[in-house]
């Protein structure tokens, strides 16, 4: 169940805990557990520093510490970040705080270091969710961090349905998720399965009101309470028949939400009854029976289980898939895939990795942990030293230096989205705007090209560098954009 559950998160409490510190300085216990937190990642022995240290509370005592200095960088850069953020208490809604906390400490990548791979997904749709929450608690407009955390209080007392749900992971979650036809309007999912297809309508009978109210009228035109069915009466006819036909439409409007949820593959099922009525089974099965002729002429190759008829279909299950072979060729003409979080060609691993390393220490990135970038890439230290010093090669070559330093462009953005002609959500890797062009750059760490051959290692990307200039230059139309490729070892070649 996703139903409530969201403040009982320990990433949630973390959040909480801050800003309760944020509110009340004095708070020892809160400010303990924010440092403790992937948000700054403080090591026992760093908590054992500050309780020793001198001062009324822990944060006079860290400022003692920092004052005297030697204090480690995670406690310095603790610091630095509550010092900055406490100012902004009072000035700030609770949301754009919060958003500058996520932004400042980046606070989505330290907590998928921090946790294990299978819960990355579902820690990040957390993280979002609680955001969520400080935006539609009273539409954001609590004048104060303290309002915000005592309606907080008040939510985690609540019942199931009255507090935030935990978040939902859009990606990655290796999880069956169970939602009701309502729930999932906007969601998508490769596989979705319709349980208890094959139920008819609720019974009618039981009390409930009858109400007719045009939306030009000023009042109900009819209003009356209803009973049993045989009880209704011949006056009231109409109006039952107008409510059973709008019943009818959104039943087959929620029908068309659920069975549009599935990108590769969608699957009905239901208990066989001997009054099935007009169920969604039924009426998916009726659909097949109208299409049946088109279905059986299709190729989807000979050892492929035969599709089902829809009397079949109204009936019984489909056949099941007998092998790993059958299934391999089912897979096919499906278009189900597999995916993986690492490319399988080490080359291509590599220039992934390097990627990741620039994105994080060529600003507007600029991770100075080590440690940290280390931990949130998951490789060893021998093999990030290789990758760091990749990044390094292409950072530090001067003949690129006008690209990564801030001080000769206007602005640069790592990792750009964009949407394509065609619909695909697409990335660059690196665009810099300085005064009179714009420059879009495109690693290719994991090639290798030789100064005297920089065209021929270039001719495969001058098609994707072409896309990337025209968006580019549908964005920023006052200013010439010019592209380029950067290989391993600093290596630049402009495309014309």
């Amino acid at each position: 169940s996703r139903q409530g559950g969201l403040l009982d998160t320990l990433e949630a409490a973390d959040l909480t805990s801050l800003l309760q510190f944020l509110v009340i300085p004095f708070a020892d216990i809160h400010l303990a557990s924010a440092l403790r937190s992937p948000i700054f990642s403080v090591s026992d022995a760093d908590l054992l520093a500050v309780s020793d240290a001198e001062g009324s509370s822990w944060w006079r005592r860290l400022d003692h510490l920092v004052l005297e200095g030697g204090v480690s960088a995670p406690l310095m850069r603790a610091h630095k970040l509550l010092s900055a953020w406490m100012k902004l208490v009072d000035v700030m809604p609770v949301h754009d705080l919060l958003d500058r906390i996520y932004f400042d400490a980046d606070v989505m990548r330290r907590y998928r270091a921090a946790v294990p791979a299978p819960m990355r997904a579902a820690v990040a749709a957390n993280l979002n969710a609680f955001m969520e929450v400080a935006l539609s608690t009273d539409s954001g407009r609590y004048p104060s961090l303290q309002g915000f955390l005592h309606e907080l209080a008040n939510m985690r007392g609540a019942a199931a349905d009255e507090a935030p749900d935990v978040g939902i992971a859009a990606e990655g979650a290796n999880a069956v998720r169970i939602l009701t036809a309502h729930g999932v309007k906007g969601l998508e999912a490769p596989v979705v399965w319709l349980l208890d297809a094959n139920s008819g309508a609720a019974r009618a009978d039981g009390y409930d009101v009858l109400v007719e109210w045009p939306p030009e009228a000023a009042a109900p035109v009819h209003f009356s309470l209803v009973s049993r069915k045989d009880e209704r009466g011949e006056s009231r006819a109409q109006l039952f028949d107008q409510e059973a036909a709008l019943a009818a439409r959104e039943d087959v409007n929620l029908l068309y939400v659920a069975m549009t949820r599935a990108q590769q593959v969608f699957i009905a099922s239901g208990s066989e009854t001997t009054d099935r009525g007009e169920s969604w089974y039924a009426r998916i099965a009726t659909a097949l029976s109208a299409i049946d002729n088109v279905l059986g002429a299709t190729d989807v190759g000979a050892d492929l289980p035969q599709v089902p008829k829809a009397d079949a279909l109204a009936s019984s299950t489909p056949p099941p898939v007998q092998d790993a072979d059958q299934f391999d060729s089912l897979r096919k003409p499906l278009h189900i895939g597999s995916r993986s979080d690492e490319p399988v060609d080490p080359r291509r691993r590599r220039g992934t990795l390097v990627h990741a390393v620039l994105e994080r220490c060529v600003p507007p990135g600029q991770v100075s942990d080590r440690d940290f970038l280390r931990a949130s890439l998951g490789v060893s230290d021998t093999e990030f030293e290789a990758l760091w010093k990749a990044a390094r090669g292409i950072i530090d070559e001067p003949s690129l230096s006008h690209f990564f330093d801030p001080d000769r462009y206007l602005q640069a953005f790592n990792e750009l989205p964009y949407v394509s002609a065609d619909g695909e959500l697409r990335r660059i890797d690196r665009v810099v705007e300085f005064d009179t062009e714009v420059w879009v750059l495109d690693y290719k760490i994991g090639d290798a090209a030789s100064v005297d051959d920089l065209a021929t290692a270039a001719r495969p990307y001058l098609k994707q560098l072409e896309s990337y200039r025209a968006a580019i230059t549908d964005l920023i139309p006052a200013k010439y954009v010019r592209t380029a490729v950067i290989f391993a070892g600093g290596l630049l070649y402009e495309a014309v």
